[in-house]
């Protein structure tokens, strides 16, 4: 730790400390640390203070004597380990002696013992030898005599301070073999999220199990172990893959280079860099695979609609992730077979419905739960349709002058949804009637029903260039970004149909969709705004004009407009459900 910059710590003398308000994780509350030069002191995420303070709080309460500070009370495994617990090990170092211990939760929380806590918090306080006879828990506004503070080693959104992670592997490694000693534990190990049945997670993973146990994998489920065991575990693994989720907040507590070569199998591209800011460091390498596909979500908020994105589920990448642990020398998976994983992940689907539709989590919104289920068919049939011979050399012969029947087959495999054959039928079609952007246009939605988005791209320019006149190509192109939900993309395409197909209502309609998934709540407004000038009284575009307040969580708005479309439209199924939440004669 020689020339490492400690944490910066130090004593507050008869300092505020106000109780935290709800919602917790906004964090409304904490030590009143106001001094700008003493920001790093407050709770931070990433590089900035994350907490705020009422200004007109009163505080009746006083605490004699001397307290460190640990932070708030909390009861999510992955919250509490990634930014609830960073104090207390370099505060025992840094502030040597038989210190009191000071915790902070909100008023409404009676529960203020050590036998209150959440079992995560229970086991981190003994991991870390705290006294549960030394805690204390304030839910009250209370100004504290002295209290030590030192600045969090790591912060939510952070790479750690290089010097805590020093600290951490001298004390965790000590800990550690003294609690497990000796224990023998598996070289490779997987960390299952299988037995986890509200989402976010990665449908098949039973099956992915049997081929890594047939390996010699320990497949890990952590929520049945001990914070302690998941830790020793984790450090004595040569090979250790995550699947990406709270589990890899388990290794919050481990040092520099504790861990071997680790691996994390992202859902959410997004989410990546945050993994490597916490597990890089810790790792002897670090990598991460990222060839899988977020089916999305089939619950959200009951009062703003909201997508839970946290309890997505997800399919994987079956020939990538093969060619992935075999140029890493995990495992060769020579025994996988693409069906059978699509029946393992048939099952997961099934059972992941089945328990949302009684869980109570949120609403199980019907229009997500075909989504989801049609991006799980598409995806299915991309991959099994590889495994077929699927080349224009395959397809069925035509007689030469059997124009009508190209056209007549092509349309009939279109309308009973044989996708396929569909591919297959409109590329003859295409060659026949080359002056056609029918072809161009049918074949792409074909493509699109399979997944394979980027060919269906590939047609569509084409097709763009040879008929740049015929919008059902240019709104396909768009249509493609709008169905990968690669919305960046699917705005930007939208907008360029717009410019070129002013006249055409999808531009506009389809358009707000895709805003309103980026959250551009306003750019939404206004596209559908212009669609209005044009297109005045359209019923589909005075739907999505009530549904951008209501997404956006303007409640008398979106009642307002709810009532005008019903009063227009007295059928709009949207309308019915929302319109009437309130009586018409009345104002909101």
């Amino acid at each position: 730790m020689r020339g490492k910059q400690t944490l910066d710590h130090r004593c507050f003398e008869n300092i505020p400390v106000q109780a935290f308000k709800h919602p917790l994780l906004d964090l409304l509350g904490g030590p009143v640390i106001l001094d700008p030069s003493l920001a790093h002191f407050r709770h931070r995420r990433d590089n900035r203070p994350w907490d705020t303070f009422d200004e007109n709080a009163k505080f009746k309460k006083h605490l004699k004597g001397e307290w460190v500070y640990i932070g708030p009370k909390y009861e999510h495994f992955g919250h509490i380990m990634a930014e609830m617990v960073h104090r207390i090990i370099p505060s025992q170092l840094l502030f040597p002696g038989s210190h009191r211990w000071l915790m902070v939760t909100t008023p409404d929380d009676k529960a203020c013992r050590y036998e209150n806590l959440c079992r995560t918090f229970q086991e981190v306080l003994e991991f870390c030898e705290i006294d549960p006879t030394r805690l204390k828990i304030v839910n009250a506004n209370t100004v504290v005599a002295k209290l030590f503070i030192c600045e969090q080693g790591c912060r939510f959104g952070a790479r750690p301070n290089s010097w805590y992670l020093d600290v951490l592997a001298d004390f965790s490694a000590r800990r550690l073999d003294q609690i497990h000693g000796s224990q023998s534990s598996a070289a490779k190990v997987y960390v299952s999220k299988s037995k986890i049945p509200h989402g976010g997670t990665l449908l098949g993973e039973s099956y992915l199990e049997g081929l890594l146990r047939d390996e010699g994998f320990l497949v890990f489920h952590p929520e049945e172990e001990s914070l302690s065991v998941q830790m020793d575990v984790y450090r004595k693994a040569s090979h250790l893959v995550f699947l990406e989720g709270s589990a890899c907040h388990g290794t919050e507590l481990l040092g520099t280079k504790m861990l071997g070569r680790t691996f994390v199998l992202i859902r959410r591209n997004e989410t990546r860099s945050g993994w490597a800011r916490i597990l890089e460091p810790r790792a002897a390498e670090f990598q991460t695979f990222t060839d899988t596909f977020n089916l999305g979500t089939i619950v959200v908020h009951r009062e703003t609609r909201r997508p839970h994105t946290e309890f997505s589920v997800s399919l994987i990448d079956v020939d990538r992730v093969v060619e992935f642990f075999r140029e890493q020398r995990l495992a060769r998976f020579d025994d996988m077979n693409i069906s059978h994983y699509f029946e393992a992940a048939e099952r997961d689907l099934r059972a992941y419905f089945s328990y949302h539709m009684s869980a109570g989590i949120g609403d199980v919104d019907a229009w997500r739960v075909g989504e989801v289920r049609l991006e799980f068919e598409k995806l299915r049939s991309r991959f099994l349709a590889g495994r077929l011979q699927t080349s224009l050399e395959s397809r069925p012969e035509l007689e030469p002058e059997d124009s009508k029947g190209v056209e007549e087959r092509a349309w009939a495999a279109h309308r009973d949804k044989k996708w396929l054959e569909a591919v297959q039928r409109w590329a003859v079609f295409r060659e026949r009637f080359p002056n056609s952007g029918e072809g161009f246009a049918l074949g792409s939605v074909a493509l699109i029903e399979l997944g394979r988005f980027y060919e269906a791209d590939a047609l569509l320019r084409h097709g763009m260039e040879k008929f740049p006149d015929y919008s059902e190509v240019f709104s396909n192109y768009a249509w493609s970004a709008h169905h990968r939900r690669d919305w960046q993309e699917a705005v930007l395409r939208w907008e360029s149909f717009r410019s070129k197909f002013p006249q055409k209502v999808v531009g506009y309609s389809v358009g707000a969709i895709a805003l309103c998934e980026a959250q551009r709540y306003s750019d939404a407004e206004e596209v559908v705004q212009r669609g209005l000038e044009q297109h005045h009284g359209n019923e589909e575009l005075l739907e999505k004009y009530a549904w951008i307040a209501h997404l956006s969580q303007n409640g008398s708005e979106a009642r307002k407009r709810w009532r005008s479309l019903l009063t227009a439209y007295p059928n709009n199924r949207a309308a019915l459900l929302h319109g009437q939440e309130a009586p018409l004669q009345n104002g909101p």
